[in-house]
């Protein structure tokens, strides 16, 4: 569960960068945590022109499945489209490492700058838990329920070296060994009260987030979210990540957002086992990664399709 999870990736990032220069760890943002491209755009590898009438601009965020790791720059859904189409702009604004709220706190304070005619959501499903969550793969801002409403907090964020001397303190304060035992001991001792209320708070949070993306589009302006499962959910049932994708799908379906659901849609052609085999990158370890340029080529094609049907131009 989050908490610990959340700990877990605290001392991973200590392990790493306690021995390290700050400038270790590239790319620090006080307002999302960390980003790409901090001397440009935000955005990887994607061409810009003046926005006109005739020309179509997509913005997509996610996290590492919408930026591509373990493809080439070129592979991954945002490049393809933007091959095929060099009337339209396709803008990689992906993050590796991201929740559902970095996701949208980047597009909020950048996306939307360049004025997309279709924001394009990729969302991992563990991006849900991640959402929860003050510290992943560094310290992140996080929306949390207050009296007042949902409000976003941890901002700004502090900066690396500042984090470090507090989890160095923390672990000071800590027993590791008994730490690990209390760990253990949470895992098994987490009654279904705590687990409900960690589906009900995060839910409330993802419904606010979309919520509040949805009515900030015109109507000229469309979302897609691009439902993204784990590769193994093809192959065995995990109940933690399939309660997650449950409500994240039901989510979707009460604002009304036109989703692309790849755990259905990698199946219409393939049985369960060869969308696993062929749309994921399986290393020579036997580990699974990300979105392979085969899974990556099958998400473009769906996100044409919905673009045609929603009747953009798509002209080559």
């Amino acid at each position: 569960m989050p908490r610990l999870n959340q700990w877990r990736h605290e001392v991973r990032f200590w392990e790493k960068y306690r021995l390290r220069e700050d400038g270790a760890f590239n790319g620090y943002d006080s307002a999302l945590g960390w980003d790409i491209d901090l001397a440009g755009d935000r955005v990887r590898g994607s061409r810009l022109h003046l926005p006109t009438a005739d020309r179509l601009r997509i913005v997509a965020v996610g996290d590492s499945f919408t930026f591509g790791l373990d493809v080439e720059e070129s592979q991954n859904f945002a490049a393809e489209l933007a091959a095929r189409y060099p009337s339209i702009d396709v803008l990689n604004m992906g993050v590796p490492g991201y929740g559902i709220d970095q996701a949208y706190l980047k597009y909020r304070e950048i996306g939307q700058r360049f004025m997309p005619d279709v924001v394009i959501f990729g969302v991992y499903v563990g991006d849900y838990e991640r959402s929860s969550m003050g510290f992943t793969s560094f310290a992140k801002p996080q929306f949390v329920v207050t009296s007042d409403g949902i409000v976003v907090a941890g901002q700004p964020v502090a900066p690396v070296a500042q984090e470090l001397r507090r989890i160095s303190q923390s672990l000071a304060n800590r027993v590791y060994l008994v730490e690990i035992a209390r760990n253990a001991m949470y895992k098994l001792t987490t009654r279904d009260v705590d687990r409900a209320k960690f589906f009900d708070v995060t839910d409330s949070i993802v419904h606010h987030i979309f919520d509040t993306l949805v009515n900030a589009l015109d109507s000229k302006q469309s979302l897609i979210v691009v439902h993204i499962p784990r590769a193994e959910a093809f192959v065995e049932h995990d109940a933690l990540h399939d309660e997650m994708s449950r409500r994240l799908l039901a989510i979707y379906a009460a604002l009304g957002i036109t989703a692309i659901d790849l755990t259905t849609r990698f199946v219409e052609n393939l049985s369960q086992e060869q969308a696993f085999l062929q749309y994921y990158v399986h290393e020579p370890d036997g580990s699974v990664g990300h979105l392979s340029h085969q899974g990556h080529v099958r998400v473009a094609d769906l996100i044409e399709s919905e673009l045609i049907k929603q009747g953009r131009k798509l002209a080559p």
